[in-house]
């Protein structure tokens, strides 16, 4: 019998999940969320759940709340210029990756966040490309 959204009480799930994020930009994400049906995809997102947890519990823990959607600003970005507000958001964000990236040796025992971390780019590369 196929279970719809209601009968799993999926919108109070999102509502309590969403009460724990730390940033506006996570708390957007987590309004955005649907059930997986692909069963690769539950046992991936399972695993990476998993990983998350084992490192909350060895005390791998970051600061989110200044996390911001960059994607705006790039959409268009051909003839615009940064303001302040702009270029803090950059800079705030990166400083989060420069944080998690200061310990690569975290990740090892982590394949599936490891997949997340590859993506951040550190202060270093970022100067390096100027």
């Amino acid at each position: 019998m196929p279970y719809h959204n209601s009968d799993l009480e999926f919108e109070t799930l999102i509502s309590q999940l969403s009460s724990h994020c730390q940033s506006a930009l996570g708390k957007s994400q987590c309004s955005n969320l649907q059930p997986l049906a692909d069963l690769a995809a539950i046992k991936k997102s399972q695993t990476l759940i998993s990983e998350i947890q084992e490192q909350l519990l060895q005390g791998v823990d970051y600061d989110f709340s200044g996390l911001t959607n960059l994607v705006p600003l790039f959409e268009d970005s051909r003839n615009s210029l940064f303001g302040f507000e702009e270029f803090a958001a950059v800079y705030a964000n990166n400083l989060i990756s420069e944080q998690i990236l200061s310990h690569p040796e975290i990740w090892d025992d982590y394949p599936e966040t490891a997949k997340y971390i590859k993506k951040l780019t550190s202060f270093a590369s970022l100067n390096a490309r100027f």
